[in-house]
């Protein structure tokens, strides 16, 4: 099983900044907001699945058979997919290139001016890079700005308690002591989560991103709150009201909204516009390694934050930190429809 994690996370590791770079290089910039939500959607579908096997089956290698299917379907489709456009420019294969840009634009898309910014581009980068080594790209002011921007802003994302709840969701649930079922809690989270984010999309075309972030941590600053004091009130005083027993359910579930509605999605573009595109891939994968560097921590730690200071205690630590990445990403998000860094 352990091995078994590690090629897991290993696959994740390279796929995840691939499908970064690739959003980048493919999408067309008009509706790179749009189609950016995407990726977030499949991950609430993923999760959603796994939780409601979880809810309908008492066995996890079924679960598992099961949940094979994911990942051969992925295998089958990639050899379908063209290459980057870019990509095939950079290693001079104009003509494959062309081919690929049509193919992803569409039959009747005229795409001469398009292409021909891509060999206006990577013609100014090749002059530009000649004498970069990739230590001197590491450790260049341009990596560093958009490291704070995306690296550190994934790694204090990480921090809010959201990838806790997704590991020990329906722990959590238990704990909090719901006046319902604590394992059909995680199925209705994972519906609710693919809804909020099919409406984001609208959102990430025509909204302020940066501003939509904040609002969405400051909820989970709230929440986080509100958690804590339900579960220290209901722990001092035993007979408090059942309907309290669904207080941290809205609450989480808010969360979760605030997460697919605004969080993942805007970090998610954010990692796939804010690097040059000579560092793109460096730094889609730097940024990756750092987001789940974040997730293993706070993973590995909640079980004793938990054993030490009770429910109450961690999600008063998440609010915190949902608070201070509130003010972090407002004050470092740059304002992507004026193209500002």
């Amino acid at each position: 099983m352990i091995i078994g994690r590690c090629l897991s996370s290993l696959g994740v590791w390279i796929g995840f900044p691939s499908a970064n770079v690739l959003l980048s290089e493919v999408v067309h910039p008009n509706v790179r907001g749009t189609l950016g939500v995407i990726p977030t959607v499949f991950v609430s579908a993923g999760l959603c699945l796994s939780y409601l096997l979880g809810y309908l089956l008492t066995s996890w290698r079924t679960m598992v058979w099961i949940l094979l299917f994911q990942p051969i379907c992925t295998f089958i489709a990639l050899f379908f997919m063209k290459e980057s456009p870019y990509w095939l420019i950079k290693k001079d294969r104009k003509n494959e290139a062309e081919t690929c840009l049509q193919w992803y634009r569409g039959t009747e898309y005229e795409i001469q001016t398009e292409l021909d910014d891509l060999v206006k581009k990577n013609k100014e980068l090749a002059l530009e890079s000649t004498d970069e080594s990739t230590l001197s790209i590491v450790f260049s002011t341009t990596f560093f700005k958009a490291q704070l921007c995306s690296g550190l802003l994934m790694f204090c994302y990480q921090l809010t308690g959201i990838p806790a709840l997704v590991m020990f969701l329906a722990s959590v649930f238990q704990d909090a002591e719901l006046s319902f079922d604590p394992s059909l809690a995680p199925v209705l989270i994972g519906i609710t989560r693919i809804v909020i984010g099919i409406f984001s999309s609208v959102a990430m075309k025509t909204g302020n991103r940066r501003n939509i972030f904040c609002f969405c941590s400051f909820i989970l600053c709230l929440c986080c709150s509100g958690i804590a004091g339900v579960s220290y009130y209901r722990k001092i005083n035993m007979e408090s009201p059942v309907w309290l027993g669904y207080l941290p359910f809205i609450l989480i579930l808010t969360m979760f909204m605030a997460h697919s509605f605004g969080l993942h999605p805007v970090i998610t573009i954010l990692t796939s516009e804010v690097f040059p595109t000579a560092i793109r891939s460096l730094g889609n994968g730097t940024t990756t390694c750092l987001g789940m560097g974040g997730t293993a921590i706070i993973s590995a730690i909640y079980p004793y934050i938990l054993s030490f200071v009770g429910v109450e205690g961690c999600f008063l630590v998440f609010s915190l930190n949902s608070l201070l990445l509130t003010l972090y990403a407002f004050c470092i998000i740059p304002d992507f429809r004026k193209n500002s860094f």
